[in-house]
């Protein structure tokens, strides 16, 4: 699962003090592992879940723009974390949102299904789609729980622009400057996020 934009700084297991994850909270202290410190090879979505699809630098993932490819895409040549499991007997499965996680950038290789959830008008948009993502992926797993498998979920939901639904909204105080209201509507993403993978777990 990538939750893309998602900071470790909001939420509760790594010290937050707004009740935006109990869920992520309660499954990942308990059941998981929570890592205190890690490093990206990127702060792009791009570039840096390139290299979490083929544990290579970007710079060695990724064939360099051209005149026929304005965006760098993922070199065919490359083996990624899909072809690997799918070539052990994994079924695979990948459902991501808009933006740079796309077929025609290399992501989905390896992949026996890859869905993108995109936004005719703007297919670059990063507006999250989180419930539909999951949903899809849910099915999926109904489907195929029998089998092992690889199941990779990506969303932008508590990307900008933050909208999450009503009664997910932190309230602001009256007169708020316009990054405070920001940063509550992130918390409300993050607190609507938290929901759907409580959901998938």
């Amino acid at each position: 699962v990538s939750l893309d934009t998602l900071r470790a700084d909001r939420l509760g297991l790594y010290g937050y003090e707004r009740p935006t994850s109990p869920n992520i909270d309660r499954i990942f202290s308990s059941e998981g592992l929570v890592v205190e410190r890690s490093l990206s090879e990127a702060t792009d979505t791009l570039h840096g879940h390139a290299s979490m699809f083929t544990g290579l630098n970007p710079a060695t993932a990724l064939a360099a723009p051209d005149t026929n490819n304005l965006t760098p895409f993922i070199h065919p040549w490359v083996l990624r974390l899909a072809d690997v499991l799918h070539g052990a007997g994994y079924r695979t499965a990948a459902f991501t949102e808009n933006a740079w996680l796309q077929a025609s950038l290399g992501f989905a290789a390896g992949f026996e299904s890859f869905v993108e959830d995109r936004e005719p008008e703007d297919p670059l948009a990063t507006k999250g789609h989180i419930s539909e993502t999951f949903t899809r992926g849910i099915s999926w797993v109904e489907s195929h729980r029998d089998s092992p498998f690889f199941l990779f979920l990506h969303s932008y939901q508590v990307h900008e622009p933050y909208m999450p639904p009503a009664e997910y909204v932190f309230p602001s105080p009256k007169g708020a400057p316009r990054s405070k209201l920001e940063s509550d509507l992130y918390d409300g993403e993050v607190a609507y996020t938290d929901r759907w993978v409580a959901t998938l777990i």
